[in-house]
């Protein structure tokens, strides 16, 4: 709901990898217009041009980048609140996160890891692997 707040545009932001959509999510979607891209989307367009679709909806404008790790397909993310099939893998979403250290990003979090589902930490391993890689290419952090 951060997108009803007059600070955020829905025309700039962008939900990616949806999946098991809700009666009240296609309401929101629809209320406030914000653009979606659901698995199947991205499966259709491919990494490049759904990063390509996420770069042109931001338009370089200020960026916060909010990852829930339910995106993941069940296999690359066991540890998540709602695991499902059809999510993406874990390379694509690093593919896409990493794609965007050049933007104007002034935040990014990750939430929703859920310990006691987590195959042998593999979720959370990736997220931290998901953070050090997009730190370490991230333009700010090049500057030092």
């Amino acid at each position: 709901d951060a997108v009803r707040l007059p600070e955020i545009s829905a025309r700039n932001s962008i939900i990616v990898g949806m999946r098991d959509i809700e009666a009240e999510e296609f309401r929101n979607m629809r209320e406030t217009k914000i653009p979606t891209l659901t698995s199947l989307d991205m499966e259709q367009l491919g990494a490049q041009k759904t990063l390509a679709k996420i770069k042109k909806t931001i338009q370089g404008l200020p960026v916060y980048i909010s990852i829930d790790p339910d995106v993941l397909d069940l296999a690359h993310g066991p540890g998540v609140a709602v695991p499902s099939p059809a999510g993406l893998s874990s390379r694509e979403l690093l593919y896409l996160v990493t794609g965007l250290a050049n933007e104007n990003v002034i935040g990014m979090d990750i939430m929703e890891h859920t310990p006691d589902k987590d195959i042998q930490r593999m979720t959370a391993h990736f997220c931290a692997k998901l953070i050090i890689e997009f730190i370490v290419r991230h333009a700010s952090y090049r500057k030092y």
